[in-house]
């Protein structure tokens, strides 16, 4: 039996199998809380109200939050994401989206695209769904296909996969073989004519190969077109991420960089070329956007 009462300024207090529960009307899912209380869904209460009870519940038991630290898979985490979820829980916003995310995220094979990719989608102003997966955007020609070979079909409903292992993994490229999914902004301004629409792609964080770092965009090996976008005013030319935003390529040690600085182009016999002789070797897959 659920006994409860909602308060003049909103919040609940509820008694469930003996325990008693203050809901704020800041808790993460006083929503849903609410819908129970509609349907005196008893069982589904039971986990909404409590908080760490539901996250295991929507992570599969991957993700714990034990005083103040958030563990996946029993280790602890501390990663940018990882971070941004105890923020929204410390102040009670809405986590599932996130930690679907970081379920998802956590599949992906490239050490950099798990550490970098949270912090480029929120650069980039790009939106993380409910089931985890994110949106970005592409710019098409007239009849859908891609502005740059012209021979890869984005119609609505279309998903366009490669195997990964012909995605270009080098992020330091922001142009190569691959999949290409940018921020609006960027998208914006690429092949932008009266007749070439901007697409709404979906992505899954796992299919992430490259993240770059200082283009607006990235390369996947996979994404499903969801639409086409009807307006951009939503979001200005300079959207900016919070204050505090480091990429993890700062951390790259020197000594590394200097290899790769002074590395020799195999194909043009040039220092400082970074494989951009290479970006047509592959039209088939190398979208530029």
């Amino acid at each position: 039996m659920i006994t409860w009462i909602i308060g003049a300024d909103g919040n609940m207090n509820l008694i469930v199998d003996k325990k008693s529960h203050s809901i704020p009307t800041t808790h993460p899912n006083y929503a849903k809380i609410k819908d129970c209380l509609k349907s005196q869904d008893e069982e589904t209460l039971k986990t909404l109200v409590d908080i760490p009870k539901h996250i295991a519940q929507v992570s599969s038991g991957n993700v714990e939050i034990r005083n103040g630290v958030l563990y996946y898979k029993g280790k602890e985490s501390h990663s940018y994401v990882a971070n941004k979820i105890l923020a929204f829980y410390n102040e009670g916003l809405p986590m599932d989206n996130l930690i679907k995310f970081l379920d998802r995220l956590m599949e992906n094979p490239s050490k950099h695209a798990v550490e970098e990719l949270y912090s480029f989608l929120e650069l980039r102003g790009i939106p993380i769904t409910p089931n985890g997966t994110f949106l970005g955007y592409k710019r098409v020609t007239s009849d859908f296909m891609d502005c740059y070979s012209r021979t890869i079909s984005y119609k609505v409903g279309t998903t366009v996969e490669i195997p990964r292992n012909e995605v270009d993994d080098n992020w330091r490229l922001s142009c190569s073989s691959g999949v290409h999914v940018g921020g609006l902004s960027y998208v914006r301004g690429f092949h932008n004519t009266p007749d070439n629409p901007i697409i709404i792609v979906e992505v899954d964080p796992k299919d992430v190969v490259a993240v770059s770092t200082s283009e607006e965009k990235l390369r996947t090996c996979k994404l499903k077109v969801i639409d086409v976008l009807e307006t951009d005013d939503f979001m200005p030319d300079n959207y900016y991420a919070p204050s505090g935003y480091t990429s993890v390529d700062n951390d790259i040690e020197e000594e590394d960089e200097d290899d790769f600085d002074e590395e020799t182009c195999d194909s043009c016999g040039e220092t400082d070329c970074y494989g951009e002789c290479e970006d047509e070797e592959d039209e088939e897959f190398d979208d530029e956007e």
